[in-house]
């Protein structure tokens, strides 16, 4: 789940990312990965006071627990320079922060930095914020002394911007040699608000100021030099970005170099100008010319979402409602409407209303998103609104439809390429169910959790066996809520038979000492299981590169590898 939520926040979709932390948190409450990672992505979506409560949250669940390592976005099965406690205390004085809240930020960064110890690019982040957090707090003799370990010949793997803003801090590169050294968006937005803040904290507010607004005319509004140039500006009183002229020069660009190279990234400039200061019309339209001109690259419902989230948190929850209408007026597009709602999340109701009457007028099963989909995210948006009764009503409406819909595709012969969606229709009916027996937990309807744990595995039998484990996790759940070890030990034996994790051998041992069993022979039965449940591979061909088959005994001879990869369908 974490990756996911990762990979989905790195795509753009941080909305549908928030999503799944959440799920995340349902599912493992004291897992503070989950926590870590919503927290980071509130402060995406420039919701402080959430990621302050979340990533508060972690620090909690993470006291007195050993640290670990965390994986990279880009490679999952290659550790990054992070781990786990630095990336928690990171984040959350990031949080304090980018409200201005220095005084707040300063121990936490102090705790970072310890955490950072031992780890050049963990030391190399740490310094740049307590640094800056300090030169806020006009305390410049105690930042100085930050920059005394930071050296030349440092090990830095991921963090060579703040690496660079440290050596400028220290007078060994200059502002120029930052601002020229560009990079992607993310790197540059980091270098220059590093001078920018420089510029401001030395008393050089007119040049700072000029650097915050050229920072948020960037392509990408994620960076945490971004989200910071942004704060910045909305804190200095006399510095209103103009945006309307900003919109205005971006427009007249595009229309006076309609075959510049750079004519995307302006596009996405301008898209970004709009959702901070132009009226919904206006925006709406632009993100309708940004799809028209560059389909394959662009998303109007990913255009629309991220634009809109940077709209309501700038112009408030009132210029949102009127935004949403505008939508609920035009908009002709379920998929673009589902978007909103995820992006507007008070308006959520009225939106997915009118995506729900345009999808009834045009369904089939390969319509996206589904009658049933959308359906589903209305159930899931009254709830949120405290609308429960109607939302439990339309819940079991929406399983119904979706079970009546699969016994009559199920019933097609064999070849009907109408049957190509039933393993789709069949995981969605999974994760309502699985969705349904969270809602019992949460009302302490324990036994009828349990019930729709059931439906939900039935459901999803044909799943790859990596997911099977959610079924005897989400059953463990329940029964340490019900305060049955015993049955909770059980189900988190199945899970290490399909899973071996370290996190999971951990809990066996202490539930097998808490109910009298010996930790070893519960591990010993789920080697067991596993053993029992393993799979045949069928006989499959070594080939190199090139081609040519080769044997086994043939690749380890002579020493000529050393690591085989082998990838089996699932």
């Amino acid at each position: 789940m974490i990756r996911l939520g990762r990979s989905a926040a790195v795509g753009g979709h941080v909305r549908d990312a928030l999503e799944v932390f959440t799920s995340g948190i349902g599912k493992f409450p004291a897992d503070a990965r989950f926590y870590r990672h919503r927290g980071h992505r509130y402060v995406t979506v420039r919701e402080f006071d959430k990621a302050i409560a979340d990533l508060t949250k972690a620090s909690q669940l993470i006291a007195g627990k050993p640290d670990e390592p965390e994986p990279s976005t880009a490679d999952p099965s290659v550790m990054s320079s992070e781990t786990l406690h630095y990336a928690i205390y990171y984040h959350l004085g990031l949080a304090h922060y980018l409200k201005g809240d220095f005084a707040r930020a300063l121990p936490v960064y102090r705790q970072c930095l310890a955490v950072a110890k031992g780890n050049d690019d963990q030391t190399a982040g740490a310094s740049d914020w307590l640094y800056m957090t300090l030169r806020r707090l006009g305390r410049a003799d105690e930042a100085a002394k930050v920059l005394e370990p930071i050296v030349p010949g440092m090990k830095i793997k991921d963090d060579q911007q703040y690496y660079d803003r440290l050596f400028m801090y220290k007078g060994l590169k200059t502002p120029d040699d930052l601002l020229r050294a560009g990079g992607d968006p993310v790197s540059a937005a980091t270098l220059a608000y590093g001078v920018a803040n420089w510029h401001l904290y030395n008393g050089r507010k007119d040049e700072a100021k000029a650097l915050f607004e050229n920072i948020i005319t960037g392509p990408n509004w994620m960076p945490f030099g971004f989200i910071a140039a942004e704060a910045e500006l909305a804190r200095m009183t006399d510095a209103r970005v103009n945006e309307p002229s900003l919109v205005a020069r971006l427009q007249q660009f595009i229309k006076d170099n309609p075959t510049s190279p750079k004519l995307e990234t302006v596009y996405s400039s301008l898209l970004s100008a709009a959702a901070r200061d132009a009226d919904p019309d206006t925006l709406l339209a632009i993100a309708d010319e940004v799809e028209a001109r560059f389909p394959e690259s662009h998303s109007r419902a990913n255009d629309v979402t991220n634009a809109m989230t940077t709209f309501r948190q700038v112009k408030g929850e009132t210029a949102a409602k009127a935004l949403a209408q505008k939508l609920i007026e035009t908009e002709t597009n379920p998929g673009v409407l589902l978007s909103a709602a995820k992006a507007l999340p008070a308006e959520s109701p009225r939106l997915l209303e009118k995506a729900i009457a345009l999808r009834r007028t045009v369904d089939s099963a390969t319509a996206f998103p589904t009658l049933e989909d959308l359906t589903w995210a209305y159930v899931e948006a009254l709830d949120r609104a405290g609308r429960r009764d109607e939302s439990a009503r339309l819940q079991k409406e929406v399983v119904e439809y979706s079970r009546k819909r699969i016994a009559e595709l199920d019933a097609l012969p064999k070849d009907d390429p109408a049957r190509s969606s039933l393993p789709l229709l069949r995981a969605s009916l999974a994760n309502r169910y699985f969705t349904l027996a969270r809602q019992a937990v949460s009302a302490r309807q324990y036994e009828r959790a349990l019930e729709y744990v059931k439906l939900s595995e039935e459901s999803d039998a044909n799943s790859p066996l990596e997911f099977a484990t959610r079924y005897d996790e989400q059953r463990a759940a329940i029964y340490a809520a019900m305060k049955r070890p015993d049955l909770e030990l059980e189900s988190w034996v199945k899970v290490f038979a399909n899973c071996m994790e370290i996190r999971t051998r951990d809990r066996i041992r202490e539930l097998a000492v808490r109910v009298g069993r010996k930790p070893e022979e519960m591990l010993q039965r789920a080697r067991d299981i596993r053993a029992r449940s393993a799979r045949p591979v069928a006989g499959f061909e070594l080939k190199t590169v090139d081609g040519p088959p080769l044997s086994l005994a043939s690749l380890t001879s002579k020493n000529k590898v050393t690591l085989f990869t082998f990838f089996f369908p699932t």
